[in-house]
Formats: C-alpha cells, sequence, structure tokens
C-alpha cells in the first residue's frame, strides 16, 4: 500500500526560476542520500512564505555554483513539510560522483549545532517510504549521510547520528489512519487547480473563505496561500465533497 499523507510542494510552489537540473536521470535510483544546507534552520512554526522564500534562495546558491539551478532532490524543514527541488526523473549536483545512481534528501539547517525537529525526521521517513512504494528507489533506508562520500561535515554531527534511528523506523509499520475519521486536513496550493468556481467556501479552522465564483474572492484566498497564511484546510469529508464534488 502506498504511504498516504505525505505532501510534497512543488516547483511551481515555491517559484523556481533557473534550470530543472541538468538532464533527466534514471528512475529509479540505487540510493539516496542525506544532506543538510548548513544555513540557520527556520522555526517549527515557519509560514510557506519563509520556507518559499529559503527554496528560492537554495535554488540561487545551486544555480551560482554549479549552473542547474536547485542541487537537491527535496529539502525538508523543521515543520516537516517537504518541498520539491529538481524532478525526480532530473540529475542534480549534490553527492559528487554519484548523482547518476541517487536522490538528495536536503534537511534546512546546520545540525553540526542543531538538533533535528521531530516533524523533519518523520517527514524524512515518509519520503523514504513513499519513494520505495511507489517504484521510485530500488531500496527502501537512507544509503548515508553526504559525509559518507566526502570529506565534509554534511549533513553535519547530530543529523547523521540519526540515520540509524530513521532507517530503524522506515521498516517499521506505518501508523494506520483512523477508522472513519470525521474531519480530513486538505493542503491547497492552487485555488483554480482545486476548487471550482461556483462552490461554497473552504473552512480554515474557524474562518471562513467565500470562494463562490467571485473573481477577487478566489485572488484573496489565493494570496493568501501565497504567503503561508493559509496551507491546511480543515474540513470533513461531507463538506469538502460538496465544495469540490469530489471525495478528500
Amino acid at each position: 500500500m502506498i504511504t498516504t499523507g505525505l505532501h510534497v510542494y512543488t516547483r511551481r510552489d515555491w517559484g523556481a526560476r533557473y534550470d530543472n537540473g541538468d538532464g533527466p536521470a534514471r528512475v529509479p535510483w540505487d540510493e539516496t542520500w542525506l544532506h543538510h544546507d548548513a544555513g540557520d534552520p527556520l522555526p517549527v512554526d515557519a509560514t510557506l512564505a519563509q520556507e518559499f522564500a529559503r527554496m528560492r534562495h537554495l535554488e540561487a546558491v545551486g544555480e551560482q555554483k554549479f549552473g542547474r539551478g536547485i542541487s537537491y532532490s527535496w529539502v525538508i524543514f523543521p515543520s516537516g513539510r517537504v518541498h520539491e527541488g529538481h524532478g525526480l526523473d532530473r540529475l542534480g549536483a549534490h553527492t559528487g560522483g554519484r548523482n547518476g545512481i541517487s536522490r538528495a534528501i536536503c534537511c534546512q539547517g546546520n545540525y553540526d549545532v542543531h538538533q533535528p525537529s521531530t516533524p523533519m525526521a518523520d517527514a524524512i521517513v515518509a519520503l523514504l517510504r513513499r519513494n520505495h512504494e511507489a517504484g521510485y528507489s530500488k531500496r527502501l533506508p537512507l544509503t548515508g549521510g553526504h559525509r559518507d562520500v566526502k570529506a565534509t561535515a554534511c549533513p553535519g554531527r547530530h543529523l547523521y547520528a540519526r540515520i540509524p534511528l530513521i532507517n530503524a523506523a522506515v521498516f517499521s509499520p506505518a501508523p494506520s489512519a483512523p477508522p472513519n475519521p470525521t474531519e480530513d486536513t486538505v493542503i491547497i496550493t492552487h485555488i483554480s487547480d482545486k476548487v471550482p468556481a461556483g462552490r461554497a467556501a473552504i473552512l480554515s479552522g474557524s474562518t471562513v473563505i467565500d470562494i463562490t465564483g467571485d473573481a477577487g474572492a478566489r485572488a484573496s484566498a489565493q494570496a493568501a496561500i501565497n504567503r503561508g497564511a493559509l496551507a491546511e484546510v480543515k474540513v470533513s469529508a461531507t463538506t469538502w465533497q460538496s465544495i469540490t464534488g469530489s471525495a478528500a
């Protein structure tokens, strides 16, 4: 069964501006390597807008160094949110001598100094499971950290020490969803993609965002999403179906 519940924000979501890697790369891949960006970590409660800005910064760094856009396959933030780097079928610039047969997970922050957050570690496990269960990667666990193949501190001593725990977790049974949930969390990134004009509203916590076909209201809701003020939309399954015309 494919692991559910993992949402990956796309290059379109965070506003990629440069090349999507350096040409095609084979899928499934053989290895998955763990990295960090060695910068100050964003807080666990960072907004999407903050994370999107950091993604564009990482992309600019990769473009300046290698001329092929963002270097990593995915970036995971302390919040536990996962962002697409280069496409999973594209060649990155992350693990020298192994880029053609591997993909890279980059954890945002300096993990020689800081401890990785629990949501970040959980997201690594979920991403590894998804990639293997979907047939993208040949092997389930992390292959290792960047320091295993290069003289570098990456991914930092604290994150590196977590690799055995992460690899043990990926082989443990995934937690199952509670039976007959009364509420679903639906991640919305593009109003026009998810909710047809003329439907009722989106409920976000106690806030009702009217999107009943009014272009201005829809634009306001999209602006809230873009700046990170609206990301997780909680509605009951029946309400979501009435809004979108499809099951959550």
